[in-house]
């Protein structure tokens, strides 16, 4: 038996559950410990000489320092994953989509836009609409509500071809918050509904939470203006509360 590449194997495996642990770390708002995991998949990196998982690793540590606003440190992780990841592809997008949220944060707007295009490039090469996204979230809490409705449609066209419904039901919503940051409540309404009934059906509680959060601060709204009674929004949020308390989203709770 070839025990080296079993072991090759194992840390392969155990790199990719740091990843996924990661991610659910983040879901959830605990940034801190999520960090714990990233210096984790980095030590494997190293262990296993591999710039691709190198080139990850970084990239989750820059997004959780960012996250924490450790903007300084976020980009030169960033930076150390841009030089380990070889093949350009989608690591290599969600780099250039974190510089350029860092660079936005710091105030080098002309660096920020440079970033942003770099990862448009990688998104329409790879078909990425993961990406494509994750762009479009980004923008839409800029502001750039034009650009961030724009790659929404691309990321939905891309979807619809690919029969990706999960991609499908975060773009709808993401959609729907474009909306709501146009004042365009009754839009933003039926895109939540969607994205709900859409998340409901897949059985992803986390996009139908998402979903159900931005038609809460719809509902919200309508009822600020007076146009609909104080009942329907209490009603809304405690069913979503149930909904976040279920999943452990604490952040949203």
């Amino acid at each position: 038996m070839d025990f080296g590449k079993y072991r090759v194997g194992h840390r392969s495996d155990k790199f990719a559950l740091l990843g996924h642990l990661y991610q659910a770390y983040m879901d959830f708002g605990k940034y801190r410990e999520s960090l714990e995991f990233a210096n984790r998949q980095l030590g494997i990196s190293e262990e296993l000489d591999s710039a691709p998982m190198r080139a990850e690793a970084y990239l989750n540590l820059a997004r959780a320092h960012q996250t924490l606003g450790g903007l300084d440190r976020a980009l030169s992780y960033a930076r150390q994953a841009l030089y380990n990841d070889c093949g350009g592809g989608s690591t290599a997008g969600c780099v250039h989509l974190t510089v350029a949220a860092v660079s936005l944060e710091l105030g080098a707007f002309s660096k920020a836009m440079d970033a942003f295009q770099k990862a448009l490039a990688v998104a329409q090469a790879q078909n990425d609409n993961t990406l494509l996204l994750q762009m479009a979230a980004a923008l839409r809490a800029r502001g750039e509500l034009g650009d961030a409705h724009d790659y929404c449609n691309e990321a939905l066209r891309l979807a619809a071809v690919a029969g990706d419904q999960g991609c499908y039901a975060r773009a709808v919503r993401i959609a729907g918050d474009v909306y709501r940051r146009k004042c365009d409540i009754g839009k933003a309404l039926r895109h939540y509904e969607v994205a709900m009934g859409a998340g409901q059906a897949l059985g992803d509680r986390l996009a139908q939470m998402e979903a159900m959060d931005g038609a809460a601060r719809c509902l919200e709204a309508l009822r600020l203006q007076g146009r609909i009674c104080n009942c329907r929004p209490l009603e809304f949020n405690t069913r979503l509360l149930e909904v976040a308390t279920s999943v452990g989203a604490k952040v949203r709770i």
